[in-house]
């Protein structure tokens, strides 16, 4: 069935004047109800309606939603005060293995959360598509997103680098997530925030309302120095609020002090209303770092593709990229095959002494984990230089664990190091001869011991 026609509906939209539906359900079973939203229950309340359900030793099981609340929906939101709407689970009453397609597996619920008197068996095995196994809901909060998911904001960096040549290396850096907690990440005046600032709408149940697209958030600076440099409003889309693109000039090296101001529409049928959740945050302005260098306007400027700069001093110029270097923009330098760099702050590539041995920038995700590298940017970027699998250390020029220097400068597998063979044999023999001696050396010793006065032993 498609509509709020499953198992029970209670829905009176014709009653022009306050009216209080008074249901109670005990010691039931719905079973095997499908439907678009509330999968077995679901009650509606209109805007001048009192909804007051008790339900009690009442089981559902394997119903399900096509849109949400797979076990029960509950509506009891209005534009005026609620007037004592609830609605509520007693005795051994249990939702189990239900499932919604998109939004609460067991009970969506909208305004009035329903109230479960022993929740420590009610939920069992339930299941829902895009958002809440159990409960689903609306937003009542906002939360910074720990290592949020680079799919939130990829098709905007798409967007926005669209039309542009961009090394395809430069593009792993989105994979290093700054480890986001309640604190923002720090911002960088003058630049994109990559990877952005992500923040959660999140419910009652510390869950993303990823059901939630309605509502703005915009970010605002008490300090009177910050400078925008691209829009300050954002849309929420999935139950996050993803800035981006988002730029601001500040002084380097200095916090400020900003509002996240959100306004967030909560809608059911022809009843709105508008919250407004406020979140506080202190970011830091980082000091401009490597690969960037600080205009007169306080920006950390990334040098871009072919130049670098490693000064750390204000005003310095981003300078041609050196010989068997490769730069990508800001501080993603690399050497080429073959030769190695000390590490992240060098200008000059060495020539390795074995060809071999050195494998440059990049090397395959999947085999990194088997390689060397002096200094990394993220799994397949590394500064210095990747070493193959036999070696390692600075100009890849010391063997890995199990393998053994071969002509002075191939590593070669132990097990197939003829030399290694050949001196452990030479180890054994030297060993035998040393223990052989020994022993034969104690024996005459002991041989003539009886030979010797006690009186020359006595002196």
């Amino acid at each position: 069935q498609t509509g709020c026609v499953a198992g029970i509906q209670i829905d009176n939209p014709y009653i022009a004047s306050e009216f209080t539906s008074i249901v109670g359900i005990y010691s039931s079973t719905f079973y095997n109800l499908l439907a678009d939203i509330g999968g077995a229950l679901c009650f509606d309340g209109p805007d001048l309606n009192v909804l007051q359900i008790t339900i009690k030793d009442t089981t559902i099981n394997h119903c399900k939603a096509y849109s949400k609340g797979g076990g029960v929906w509950f509506n009891s939101f209005k534009t005026t005060t609620p007037k004592g709407d609830y609605l509520s689970f007693s005795g051994a009453s249990k939702i189990k293995n239900c499932v919604s397609a998109k939004y609460g597996g067991a009970i969506y619920y909208e305004s009035t959360r329903p109230t479960i008197e022993d929740t420590s068996s009610f939920f069992n095995d339930n299941s829902a598509g895009i958002y809440g196994p159990n409960w689903a809901s609306y937003p009542v909060t906002l939360k910074i997103i720990k290592d949020p998911d680079e799919s939130l904001w990829e098709d905007k960096v798409a967007s926005r680098l669209l039309g542009e040549v961009r090394e395809a290396v430069s593009r792993l850096t989105l994979r290093m997530l700054d480890d986001y907690s309640d604190t923002p990440p720090d911002f960088v005046s003058g630049q994109i925030m990559d990877p952005p600032l992500v923040i959660g709408l999140v419910d009652e149940d510390g869950q993303v309302a990823k059901n939630w697209n309605d509502g703005e958030a915009q970010i605002v600076f008490s300090n009177s120095g910050v400078v925008a440099k691209q829009s300050t409003i954002f849309k929420a889309e999935n139950g996050y609020f993803v800035f981006y693109p988002m730029q601001f000039n500040y002084i380097p090296g200095e916090y400020a002090k900003a509002t996240i101001k959100t306004t967030i529409s909560l809608t059911s049928g022809t009843s709105s209303t508008t919250n407004n959740i406020n979140f506080e945050i202190n970011p830091l302005f980082r000091y401009c770092g490597r690969g960037e260098k600080t205009t007169d306007l306080n920006e950390c400027y990334k040098c871009p593709a072919g130049q670098y700069t490693l000064d750390r001093e204000a005003l310095a110029a981003c300078d041609d990229c050196p010989d068997n270097l490769n730069c990508f923009g800001g501080d993603l330098i690399g050497p080429d095959r073959n030769y190695w760099r000390l590490d992240g702050w060098k200008s000059r590539a060495i020539k390795c002494l074995n060809e071999e041995a050195c494998l440059g920038y990049i090397v395959d995700e999947a085999k990194a984990k088997d390689y060397y590298c002096g200094e990394a940017k993220n799994e397949t970027f590394c500064y210095t230089g990747w070493c193959s699998e036999k070696y390692k250390g600075n100009m890849c020029a010391t063997c890995a664990s199990g393998y053994a220097k071969s002509n002075q400068i191939y590593c070669v597998s132990c097990s197939n190091n003829p030399g290694y063979y050949i001196l452990i044999v030479v180890i054994l023999i030297v060993t035998i001869v040393f223990v052989t001696f020994t022993v034969k050396n104690a024996l005459k010793v002991k041989k003539l011991m009886p030979l010797v006065s006690p009186r020359l032993l006595s002196l």
